[in-house]
């Protein structure tokens, strides 16, 4: 499933994990290793309670003093590159291919 950008859509599947008794978990990647390891958890938790889309939301931080994360994606420091970067390896993470692409992310 590709990444969940609409704003309908994402009301549907909160409103979808709601009825169902699902959290919304919110995890703060660093790079692609700890967002493919999110994903990976959400696998696994998926196939225990037995919800194949199960939602999640992956977040980072840009500019935060404490860590600047996708300051720190790139040599060059700029968060929009490192924003891109990480969404580019999200979209690849939920292609056809991959074992997350049945996430609602």
């Amino acid at each position: 499933m590709p990444v969940v950008s609409d704003y309908t859509q994402v009301k549907e599947i909160y409103a979808r994990a709601a009825e169902r008794g699902i959290a919304l978990p919110v995890f703060c990647t660093e790079d692609r290793e700890t967002l493919e390891a999110m994903l990976a958890a959400a696998v696994k938790v998926a196939a225990m309670i037995g919800v194949d889309d199960l939602p999640v939301i992956p977040s980072w931080t840009s500019r935060y003093p404490g860590r600047g994360q996708m300051m720190l994606m790139t040599r060059s420091g700029n968060p929009v590159v490192g924003t891109r970067m990480m969404f580019s390896d999200l979209d690849a993470y939920m292609e056809e291919a991959t074992p997350y692409r049945h996430l609602s992310v």
